[in-house]
Parts: C-alpha cells; sequence; structure tokens
C-alpha cells in the first residue's frame, strides 16, 4: 500500500527541516497508534509478511515504545475478538488489577 498526503510545501520544510526522515516518522506514527489502539498486535508488526521498514522499525524501537507481551490466555468470552483486541484487554485488567487478587490500582505517570 501506498499512502500519498498533500501538503502546501511551506509546512513540508517545515516538518522536514524537524524530522529528517519523513517517511520513517509517518510509519512511526501509524504503526504506533494501530498497536496502542489495539488494532495490531506485536506479532503482526514482527511478522514476515510486514513490509521491511516496519520490521526494522520493531526490531529497535524508539525509547518512548514500551512492548508488553501477554502472556496469559484471554477469558474464552473474548474468542469472538480480533487478537489485538483480546490482548488490549488482557493488558487493560492487568493493569488495572496487576496482582490478579481482585483489588485495582492506579499507575500514575
Amino acid at each position: 500500500m501506498n499512502i500519498s498526503i498533500n501538503l502546501p510545501d511551506d509546512v513540508v520544510h517545515r516538518i522536514q527541516s524537524k524530522w529528517q526522515d519523513l517517511s520513517r516518522c509517518t510509519l512511526e506514527a501509524l504503526a504506533m497508534e494501530a498497536y496502542r489502539s489495539g488494532v495490531i498486535t506485536e506479532n503482526e508488526l514482527s511478522h514476515s509478511s510486514s513490509p521491511v521498514p516496519l520490521r526494522s522499525w520493531l526490531a529497535q524501537p524508539p525509547k518512548w515504545l514500551t512492548i508488553q507481551r501477554v502472556t496469559i490466555d484471554p477469558a474464552p468470552d473474548l474468542g469472538r475478538l480480533h487478537a489485538g483486541e483480546r490482548e488490549a484487554i488482557v493488558l487493560a485488567q492487568r493493569d488495572v488489577d496487576p496482582e490478579g487478587d481482585g483489588h485495582a490500582s492506579l499507575k500514575m505517570g
């Protein structure tokens, strides 16, 4: 897939002066949002059929990206959801109840 974005020249120059590799920055933003929102999983990002730039980006992710792997099976009633949605729910539940003891905790940045 190719994505084309039409921007005024002055905007392009300002963006390129800040971010030299605009293609990579765009790919990072798209991949990060898709991963963060549960549309795609880490496995999908790193799959051999994923574009090389995407796999390269994942192999050396930016410092701000934290990859959390889901190590437990989600509840059976989540089976109808996409893998990314199931994993996002499991991660959210783990953040709310990290000890699994029914007591919620809230992490403040």
